[in-house]
């Protein structure tokens, strides 16, 4: 049984971790070997990305021109494949295509040969 006061200690940790989801804007990292430069800070609660016509075009033909959607609900990101040639990964993991996948701090997304890192810190 949990005491009162490590109780209170774990909500209390609990509501912590809920105020740094509302009030952190995550960042977009793209990542070449050791070295990384922001291109984007979440502020929206739709990301698009592609080749044209998006919120974020990487010029890249492994790119597809409608590739990935990073969306917001409540205080997390979430990313979602849109069908592209090439496929989207996270994590080195294949995402399934119009599936909605929860983004966590540090996680790597590739998008055809383009790697970008997904930061949510203070």
């Amino acid at each position: 049984m949990i005491d009162f006061k490590t109780r209170v200690k774990i909500q209390t940790v609990k509501t912590k971790l809920f105020f740094y989801k509302l009030f952190t804007k995550p960042k977009l990292y793209l990542t070449e070997g050791t070295s990384s430069i922001l291109i984007k800070k979440l502020n929206q609660k739709e990301i698009r990305i592609g080749r044209v016509n998006s919120d974020i075009e990487l010029n890249s033909e492994t790119v597809s021109k409608k590739h990935a959607l990073i969306t917001k609900k409540s205080v997390n990101y979430y990313i979602e494949d849109l069908n592209s040639t090439n496929g989207t990964f996270l994590n080195g993991e294949k995402l399934f295509p119009n599936e909605k996948y929860i983004l966590l701090d540090e996680d790597l997304i590739l998008l055809g040969d383009v790697e970008i890192r997904f930061q949510r810190k203070f």
